[in-house]
């Protein structure tokens, strides 16, 4: 093939690359889901695959929901004795947990449809329990704490519930997500020093290490996706990462202005969400698509809502949040929705490189055709 058709190929290829590449933010619409009755706020913290939201709407106490466009919000109930409850994540088969209080202390449960709330219980010699994950096994992510200070654990029907131990040189840690592969991310500590941390399929707990520059010893991870990336925050200045075990931890960017801020959750596509924090120490809530940070406030087709920081991003780019208006003030749980309109929002799925590949194939066939002509 002469140079020039190769050239052609490989602008062909480049054009189509760049357009998929500059292609605007994706928007938002914005579904109220309210709050339980006699409440005056409400959060939601997690959504699956169905649109279905859980976390909790408050008032004098809190109390867990689960949310569906059908139903509206419906309250999960509490633990016997118990009087609050706060729901964290929710798998695509419906089961939901958290963590409630009983008269001896607070308990990781876990609730579905048939059963209801179910304490975790705690381990060995162990207060209280925490569950903020689930994944679609059915394995619980949360942390349990005692004499023995605080303790990572994953839980399953079979095994119950299983201490992940620390990191070397450490003395507590706690479970604050889980993915697909049953790999639970935490945070490992020795008194103010904190450390990420990732598990391997043998429960072993590795640490995540630190931005280029940082000090390595206050790293706080938020949330994993499938794919075994993680993002949270670094520093005593608190600047959001992303990490991968390939690459390591690397710094997301910020807008102009702002100086730091975390990121707060992630899907398995190319959004991650969080906040972002200026010099004056006033913050918005931010989404990183495909590396490029917005202020999530002018991605969304409500005016005058302000977004807080998402608690879980779907791989169909649903995002749970909270969103308050201006005074008097007033918070309520949100699901974020992908515009069906808005072309952006669409995430680009395998069929998109595939149509990619075969316009490239086109070109050259095309300039192999041309050159037998000439």
């Amino acid at each position: 093939m002469q140079l020039r058709h190769i050239v052609t190929v490989i602008g062909a290829m480049a054009l189509v690359t760049h357009a998929i590449a500059a292609a605007p933010p994706p928007h938002f619409k914005v579904v109220m889901l309210g709050m339980l009755p006699g409440d005056v706020f409400s959060v939601a913290r997690g959504v699956n695959l169905a649109q279905h939201a859980v976390g909790n709407s408050d008032k004098l106490t809190r109390r867990a929901f689960i949310w569906d466009a059908i139903h509206g919000m419906r309250d999960l109930g509490r633990l016997p004795g118990g009087t609050l409850s706060i729901a964290y994540s929710i798998n695509n088969h419906d089961v939901v947990v958290g963590y409630a209080d009983t008269p001896t202390g607070n308990q990781a449960f876990i609730w579905d449809q048939v059963n209801g709330m179910r304490s975790l219980g705690t381990l060995p010699g162990g207060r209280n329990s925490y569950a903020f994950a689930i994944n679609d096994l059915g394995q619980v992510a949360g942390y349990s704490d005692g004499n023995f200070g605080e303790r990572a654990f994953i839980w399953d029907a079979v095994n119950g519930m299983r201490s992940l131990g620390t990191l070397p040189g450490d003395l507590e840690s706690q479970g604050w997500g889980i993915n697909a592969l049953g790999q639970v991310i935490g945070r490992s500590s020795l008194g103010a020093d904190t450390r990420a941390f990732i598990s391997d399929a043998t429960g072993a707990l590795h640490s995540l290490g630190d931005v280029p520059g940082g000090d390595g010893i206050r790293v706080v991870p938020n949330d994993v996706n499938d794919d075994g990336q993680v993002v949270g925050q670094s520093g005593g200045t608190s600047v959001p990462f992303i990490w991968d075990v390939t690459t390591g931890m690397h710094q997301l960017a910020l807008l102009p202005t702002f100086t730091g801020g975390a990121a707060t959750a992630l899907n398995s596509g190319d959004l991650i969400a969080g906040y972002m924090r200026d010099f004056g120490g006033d913050s918005i809530s931010a989404l990183w698509v495909a590396g490029t940070p917005y202020d999530l406030d002018a991605l969304i087709l409500t005016p005058g809502l302000h977004i807080q920081p998402p608690s879980h991003i779907t791989s169909t780019r649903v995002i749970a949040s909270y969103g308050c208006t201006p005074p008097p003030l007033a918070c309520q749980a949100i699901l974020l929705l992908p515009d069906a309109s808005d072309a952006a929002s669409v995430p680009l799925l395998p069929g998109a490189w595939l149509g990619l590949l075969s316009l490239a194939l086109l070109t050259l066939a095309v300039c192999r055709l041309n050159s037998r002509v000439n």
